[in-house]
């Protein structure tokens, strides 16, 4: 499914105080991607985060995704701050800039109906950013 990306300037946004003031302005760019997943050094103009922006950045990104009945693990690979909702619910919480790269999970159950998956990060150099879903059971 795709995903929408909300991007904004986020230098240094080391606390979800500084985080939620951050979204309180509009984004600096919106764009869609196929697939969210980043990985490398992020700088101007390669393509991760805000045309504009220095080498930190934030986005919200959201899909709509609908899977057969079952439970989940939804995983989240980051190195930075990172939080997942799931119709609006927080799953995974993880807010520190420049944190080791690590994979926060969440067990989802999925009805057969779409849900709507919200991912919160900020990043600060190296971009780092994998988003998926593993069925548990056959």
């Amino acid at each position: 499914a795709p995903w929408r990306l909300d991007l904004w300037d986020a230098y240094q946004v080391r606390s979800l105080t500084e985080w939620a003031s951050t979204l309180a302005a509009p984004p600096v760019e919106r764009r869609q991607v196929s697939a969210l997943a980043l990985a490398g050094w992020w700088g101007p103009g390669n393509g991760f985060g805000p045309v504009n922006a220095e080498y930190s950045f934030g986005l919200v990104a959201t899909t709509e995704v609908a899977l057969p009945p079952g439970e989940y693990r939804l995983l989240v690979t980051a190195d930075d701050g990172i939080r997942a909702f799931v119709d609006g619910e927080p799953v995974i919480e993880r807010w520190s800039a420049e944190r080791p790269i690590a994979t926060e999970s969440a067990l989802v159950e999925w009805s057969g109906t779409p849900r709507t998956i919200r991912i919160e990060y900020c990043q600060d150099g190296a971009s780092r950013l994998w988003v998926r879903a593993e069925p548990l059971g056959p």
